[in-house]
């Protein structure tokens, strides 16, 4: 635009001092094109001006947007750099959490380890020991009439029965498991009466108890025996008569009891 415009007033002034020369009608003709030409020039000019400051008017446009852009730019970076700091710091924190979770799966193993030890231990202290085995009964119906031999003393009330190892049906202690076992039975009579019994394991005596009330000098009479030994699980265990014995006392006064050691 700033080249253009010098050149065609050159052109201009040239060709007026050409025509200058001339005849006065070809002068008056000149001058009106010189003045037609000028005015296109002046309305160029204007044109070429309005165009200039609509370009200046945009460029300063640009120039505020650029400004307000980088002004964005610099407020983008800043704070790309605080989520950076930001991520970094929870990054950290998760990795203090994942090694805590680490640390507490490695504790939880280790209680579980030594729960599933206790509870070995316990059970072989449990089967070393063996489950609680006891019983008492007693003898509360009086049996006056005759026994005949090898029958059944049945000590018809129970107190205790750890293990349910006795029967009042059958009177007999059936061996819920091996082990060491100790029993105890006492009788008692009366005046002028013998009552005689002896503890069997599966039929096989073991050991016999007396019980003698001698006339006039006794009115009653005690026996009482006991006996320890190995026994195996479901062996059998009861007191019998030795042979034809008559009355043995109720009351309580007559009892058979044994445990697990």
């Amino acid at each position: 635009m700033e080249t253009g415009l010098p050149l065609i007033i050159c052109l201009v002034c040239i060709v007026y001092i050409v025509c200058d020369t001339g005849s006065d009608h070809s002068t008056s003709v000149i001058k009106f094109d010189v003045q037609k030409e000028l005015q296109d020039l002046r309305n160029q000019l204007h044109h070429e001006t309005t165009v200039r400051i609509q370009f200046d008017q945009e460029l300063s446009a640009m120039a505020q947007r650029y400004r307000t852009l980088s002004i964005d730019f610099t407020d983008a970076k800043l704070e790309n750099l605080e989520m950076k700091k930001q991520l970094s710091h929870m990054l950290l924190a998760l990795q203090d959490t994942s090694n805590q979770m680490n640390q507490w799966a490695t504790l939880n193993t280790s209680i579980e380890s030594l729960r599933s030890e206790v509870q070995k231990q316990n059970e072989t202290i449990r089967l070393l020991k063996g489950a609680d085995v006891a019983f008492q009964a007693k003898l509360v119906r009086t049996i006056g009439s005759t026994m005949t031999a090898h029958k059944v003393v049945v000590f018809d009330n129970v107190e205790i029965n750890v293990g349910n190892g006795y029967s009042t049906r059958t009177g007999k202690f059936t061996v819920p498991e091996d082990g060491i076992y100790v029993f105890h039975w006492t009788c008692m009579t009366h005046t002028n009466n013998v009552f005689r019994t002896e503890l069997v394991v599966d039929g096989n005596i073991k050991v016999g108890n007396h019980a003698a009330a001698n006339f006039p000098t006794d009115a009653h009479d005690t026996g009482s025996q006991m006996y320890t030994g190995r026994l195996t699980k479901n062996n059998q265990v009861w007191i019998r008569t030795f042979h034809t014995e008559t009355y043995l006392r109720g009351d309580g006064w007559s009892a058979f009891s044994g445990y697990k050691l």
